[in-house]
Formats: structure tokens, C-alpha cells, sequence
């Protein structure tokens, strides 16, 4: 017959290392920061202002302040200026970003 033993020893579980995670996390979120601020600049954009003529375009507008193929310019002359349509009225202000 098995006889309860009643024994102070107890099994012992290995110590887990917790420590050395806070500063891990806190290198890691340094260095997002850091790369974020390289790849995107931390400079405020800059603008030129244009008033529409008579005739102009956002193409054209976009063509003459840029070089190079305009389509993606006069994308980003839309998002910017938040318009709805590319129709421009003679006398409208835009904000054309500066490289």
C-alpha cells in the first residue's frame, strides 16, 4: 500500500526571463519612429498658389510647373485642392505642391 508522503519538497519550475522585454518593445517602436521620419521627411509640405485663367487645365497647369508625364501630378493637385471634378473655374486658387 502507498503510504501519502508528506514531504516539504516541491518541484521547482524554471524562472521564466520577463525582463529585458520592455526595453526590446521600446528599441523597436525607437527605430519605427526613426525609419518613419527618414522615408517620409519630416518637413511640412510646401505650396505654391496658382490662380486659374481663362482656358487652363490641370493638365496644363500640371504640365507647366512639372516635368515629365503629368498624370500623377494632376492627381495630386485633385487631392490636395480636395476637388470634386478636374473642371476648373477661371479665378480659382490651387495650391500646386513644390518638389
Amino acid at each position: 500500500m502507498f503510504v501519502p508522503d508528506f514531504a516539504s519538497k516541491t518541484y521547482l519550475r524554471p524562472v521564466r526571463r520577463t525582463r529585458g522585454w520592455g526595453r526590446v518593445l521600446l528599441l523597436v517602436a525607437g527605430l519605427l519612429v526613426v525609419s518613419a521620419q527618414l522615408a517620409y521627411g519630416s518637413s511640412p509640405a510646401r505650396y505654391e498658389r496658382v490662380v486659374v485663367g481663362p482656358g487652363d487645365t490641370l493638365w496644363g497647369i500640371a504640365a507647366e510647373h512639372y516635368g515629365g508625364d503629368p498624370r500623377a501630378r494632376v492627381d495630386q493637385i485633385i487631392r490636395v485642392n480636395h476637388l470634386s471634378s478636374p473642371a476648373l473655374v477661371p479665378g480659382q486658387s490651387l495650391q500646386i505642391p513644390i518638389d
